[in-house]
């Protein structure tokens, strides 16, 4: 028997919370990413194509505030886009999702990130 995702009844601890971001840069044409938290676990997912270029340092979004990363330190995270290695940061203190390094219009930036919020 198949059950539906829709009926899996999770531990109370992981009952899933989807956030809304917000501050979506006015650089990004379609913007499909989400982001969902299980107890302290954070799962976020960027998929987000660009109408204009984007420079390091530019904020993608910005997560809920019960979303942030825990810990002293902001998150940094690797993803390759068109063979290019770039650095996702979120900040703790900010909630904000910004890029290091520099994207042309037309891009699409895609990762999954993971990581333990507040």
């Amino acid at each position: 028997m198949i059950i539906p995702v829709s009926d899996v009844v999770l531990n109370s601890a992981l009952v899933a919370k989807s956030g809304a971001l917000t501050n979506v840069s006015s650089k990004i044409s379609q913007n499909n990413s989400w982001v969902k938290k299980y107890g302290n676990i954070v799962t976020l997912q960027i998929n987000s194509g660009l109408k204009s270029p984007l420079v390091s340092g530019d904020i993608l979004f910005t997560l809920p505030i019960d979303f942030k990363p825990n810990g002293d330190r902001d998150i940094q995270v690797f993803l390759t886009i068109n063979d290019k290695n770039i650095q996702v940061d979120i900040g703790k203190d900010t909630g904000n999702v910004l890029v290091r390094g520099a994207f042309s219009a037309s891009t699409w930036i895609t990762g999954l990130i993971t990581y333990i919020a507040k």
